[in-house]
């Protein structure tokens, strides 16, 4: 299985904004890699025993892997179990967490786009306002890459992130796992957005939203980090 990562360095930026603060300084201490592309439904029947890479026609197979936390949790194991002998012992596939999310995705800009503004430019997002009546998912890394080379962040599959949905608080953090327990009922986190956003807004870099069940718009990139204590 081909899986192509990039090495995120640490630094500071600013968490939050827009009707998701309070916006707080979040300083991420090690580095990590995270996914170029989402991951995609050929390397999900390759880490797999079951799924059958027929089920997917030859022409979608590079399109995005959909499905909640019970079908992308075992993915991930199965990664990890792949690769066990290619990475250092104390190294693992998992879910990147919200603020590394959130960091590679505004790539050292602070705007609400990737792109450097707060408004939708063409040619960067796969969302619904471009296709119509009929919003589908795209093959990963058909729209623009941001300044970190990172593909799809806004649109295409909304991606699910470590952690549970709660509030932010404004004192600055250094390495945040997230919340231990969701504010209410039992939500996960999505980012990015997806192809049936409905406006761009849904698309920003620090805009979160509740994922929990299998649905077609959700996926993951994955991270391999160090594990955690």
């Amino acid at each position: 299985m081909k899986l192509e990562l990039i090495l995120v360095q640490p630094g500071t930026f600013s968490m939050g904004g827009e009707s998701f603060g309070p916006v707080h300084q979040v300083t991420l201490t090690m580095p990590f890699y995270l996914g170029k592309y989402e991951f995609t439904r050929l390397q999900g029947a390759a880490a797999s025993s079951y799924q059958n890479l027929n089920e997917y026609p030859e022409s979608t197979r590079d399109y995005p892997f959909y499905g909640g936390l019970d079908q992308i949790n075992p993915k991930i194991e199965t990664l990890n179990e792949l690769t066990d002998t290619n990475i250092p012992d104390n190294w693992a596939f998992m879910l990147p967490t919200e603020a590394q999310w959130e960091y590679a995705c505004k790539a050292g800009t602070t705007t609400w786009f990737s792109w450097g503004k707060n408004t939708y430019e063409a040619g960067y997002a796969n969302w619904d306002n471009i296709n119509g009546s009929a919003p589908s998912p795209q093959r990963v890394g058909s729209y623009l890459p941001n300044p970190w080379g990172f593909y799809d962040m806004h649109g295409n599959i909304a991606e699910y992130v470590y952690g549970w949905l709660a509030s932010y608080t404004d004192e600055p953090k250094i390495d945040p796992k997230g919340a231990e327990s969701p504010d209410w009922r039992y939500k996960r986190i999505l980012r990015g957005g997806s192809f049936i956003s409905h406006t761009s807004s849904l698309l920003w870099s620090h805009y979160r939203f509740q994922g929990g069940g299998y649905e077609s718009y959700t996926g993951f990139r994955v991270s391999l980090q160090e594990k955690w204590e």
